[in-house]
């Protein structure tokens, strides 16, 4: 066995460890450890400077579903995302209605119910994201059966970079890099989070974005909105292909629609802000206007992003992950899970400048969750301080100078 085969499991024993210790002694709903966000930070900042480079489909599979299989039963307490989506499921499947019907409007105690953040909001998850939580709840009313269907989703996004990365003969250290790293491990296997699944529909659709990857990226799309926007860059379309599309989401709105449907989501799109760098900085200078000028802004990379795809100047890979940069700076809320919308095309790029910041990034991302020991138990307010968030955008920041200044003068 070689020295690349023994650092690989090396690195597999000490990300087994690590979170070993964080579920051990993250006992109950608000039983994080005081250094729990910080070994989380550790972790990933070992991970990003010593990634593996093992070329083995096997080992990587074997290392990633362990890794997740892991948190599978462990303690709700990165988020209680998990909770909304098995309570959603079941009124579904009793016939009531996620959009209209808020969490607080009933007094049912079941060990879910009670548990859902923000009671008094309706759903802001796409029909077909409620058509799953209805699965998922059919199965077993626990949250263990959404761990496990998110570990399983994220191995399929391991397995989509890695294929892409040996199709384009590139190093597999970027498949390696998220199949160890506790960002992914975490916001899926571990809390649940939904975005594992149309995540793994954004990674598999930009591997058949010739053909079939389209019919991903919509089904990504009803789950979580966002891969929607990558039909724009969809080459070659067949009238049976829009009908079809056309259909099937004719169908889903219309089996949930009611006037009051977007209640939810017009609430967290005006009111949600948590961990933003150029919405913050907009909305300082700028007050309510800072919404706004994020929208635009927006608006304006997706477009330079088309006209660039439209005269075949960016590939597909270049342009997903500028969507998710894109997303990612504008966006008024950008929670841990968020940055998988970036992490998953920069991993499947061979940009190394973009690869070493947002690696940096994703590194110190999870830092924000020192946020989750301000939270008053009584009612449910925090006071996030702001000193992760800086350090987690300014770093990589300093680091993209640094390099681009490197790149242009090779002498120094």
């Amino acid at each position: 066995m070689g020295k690349s085969q023994w650092h690989s499991i090396g690195i597999c024993l000490l990300s087994a460890f690590t979170l070993l210790i964080l579920r051990g002694t993250s006992t109950s709903l608000g039983g994080l450890p005081w250094y729990g966000p910080y070994l989380y930070c550790v972790w990933g900042l070992l991970l990003y400077l010593w990634s593996p480079k093992w070329d083995s489909r096997l080992a990587l599979l074997v290392s990633a579903v362990g890794l997740r299989m892991l948190c599978v039963g462990a303690p709700l307490v990165w988020s209680d995302d998990v909770y909304r989506y098995l309570w959603e499921g079941k009124l579904v499947l009793q016939g009531g209605n996620p959009f209209v019907d808020a969490p607080s409007q009933f007094s049912i105690v079941d060990g879910v119910r009670e548990h859902v953040n923000h009671p008094e909001i309706s759903t802001v998850y796409p029909p077909l994201a409620q058509l799953f939580f209805s699965g998922l709840a059919w199965c077993w009313y626990h949250p263990m059966i959404v761990q496990v269907c998110a570990g399983i989703a994220d191995v399929g996004t391991t397995l989509a970079i890695w294929t892409w990365l040996k199709r384009n003969n590139q190093s597999v250290q970027g498949a390696w890099l998220y199949a160890l790293h506790p960002l992914p491990i975490i916001e899926t296997a571990w809390s649940g989070h939904v975005e594992s699944i149309a995540v793994c529909c954004m990674a598999w659709g930009m591997i058949g974005h010739s053909g079939w990857g389209k019919w991903i990226w919509f089904i990504g799309g009803w789950c979580k909105l966002f891969p929607f926007v990558f039909l724009g860059f969809v080459r070659k379309w067949h009238v049976y292909e829009v009908i079809g599309m056309l259909v099937v989401s004719g169908v889903l709105l219309g089996y949930f629609w009611d006037e009051r449907a977007l209640a939810g989501l017009n609430t967290y799109a005006q009111h949600w802000s948590y961990n933003a760098s150029l919405y913050a900085l907009a909305s300082w200078f700028s007050g309510s206007w800072g919404r706004l000028i994020c929208m635009v802004a927006m608006m304006l990379s997706s477009g330079f992003h088309w006209w660039m795809w439209l005269k075949h100047r960016y590939s597909i890979d270049r342009v997903l992950y500028g969507l998710g940069v894109t997303f990612i700076l504008c966006s008024p809320t950008v929670h841990p899970w968020y940055a998988l919308w970036l992490v998953v095309p920069m991993l499947m790029m061979s940009n190394r400048i973009s690869r070493l910041t947002w690696g940096l990034w994703m590194s110190l991302l999870p830092l924000t969750y020192v946020s989750l020991f301000t939270v008053d138990p009584l009612t449910g307010a925090w006071s996030p301080p702001l000193w992760p968030t800086i350090l987690s955008y300014i770093l990589p920041f300093l680091l993209w100078i640094t390099l681009r200044i490197r790149s242009s003068n090779p002498k120094i």
